[in-house]
């Protein structure tokens, strides 16, 4: 989380100063900043893009059940329910919570 606060801020900060301030060392992060994205996260960045993808083809109206559906008629072998809608919800949530007319609390 620190490495990627200082690179976030490397343009209007000196790596070198927040690296000190922040108690971590340069050559921790710049070996931080080569190392290269794991498979995992790539992964999940590239579902998290197709669920957006298949969400806005539906006018935004599909849930992670029919986004999933979605995904596999396309060919996406590692999806479930609850990845997509755990990888929705990370991305800030493509899904909208309505209530059905007539269907409230009393």
């Amino acid at each position: 989380m620190t490495f990627q606060w200082i690179h976030q801020h490397r343009a209007e900060l000196d790596v070198a100063l927040a690296c000190r301030v922040l108690g971590v060392s340069r050559a921790g992060y710049y070996a931080w900043a080569r190392r290269p994205t794991c498979g995992r996260a790539s992964r999940r960045r590239d579902l998290t893009a197709r669920i957006r993808a298949a969400h806005a083809s539906s006018r935004n109206t599909y849930g992670s059940p029919r986004v999933t559906a979605e995904l596999k008629d396309a060919g996406v072998a590692r999806c479930c329910t609850t990845a997509t809608a755990a990888c929705s919800t990370r991305a800030g949530g493509t899904g909208r919570c309505s209530t059905r007319a007539g269907s409230r609390a009393a």
